[in-house]
């Protein structure tokens, strides 16, 4: 995936972001059917750019795309602190 030019990177990234935010809020109020998290389909899209353009636009868009469908949904940036890290300390 190195002949992909780094503005390419860019678009893809960024389509990455739209795609995973509007499709997460879309199904943000489906409850899950294990009555915890959220259902998601919108996962296979970070796949799919990961698997065309290369790593880099699926790790730096599904993030994004997180942060923005989830501050949508609650109204306010819910930024958690130490989420993943708290786990192991």
């Amino acid at each position: 995936m190195n002949d992909v030019k780094p503005s390419i990177k860019l678009m893809a990234a960024t389509m990455c972001t739209t795609l995973y935010a509007m499709c997460s809020c879309i199904k943000a109020y489906i409850p899950s059917p294990w009555s915890y998290g959220q259902f998601r389909p919108a996962i296979v899209l970070p796949s799919f750019f990961a698997t065309v353009f290369g790593p880099m636009p699926a790790g730096v868009g599904t993030p994004e795309g997180t942060l923005i469908a989830n501050s949508v949904k609650h109204g306010y940036i819910l930024v958690r602190e130490g989420q993943g890290a708290s786990q192991f300390s």
